[in-house]
């Protein structure tokens, strides 16, 4: 069985950012991000060693404002 043409397989969409991804996205600095990871507000997760910041949390932090 072969597997199905690149534009036939389903996306999968990431459930979050990697530190550096996160701060592409949003046009901050990794010092930035560190520090409100340090200060908690900005909530992560470790997995494999790896800091992932969950879509939920990127949301909540653009709806507030902050």
């Amino acid at each position: 069985m072969r597997p199905a043409p690149p534009d036939k397989r389903k996306q999968i969409e990431p459930l979050g950012y990697r530190v550096k991804d996160f701060c592409l996205a949003l046009d901050t600095s990794p010092a930035q991000a560190y520090e409100m990871m340090r200060d908690g507000r900005l909530p992560y997760v470790v997995i494999g060693g790896r800091r992932f910041i969950t879509n939920e949390t990127v949301e909540r932090l653009l709806s507030s404002g902050e």
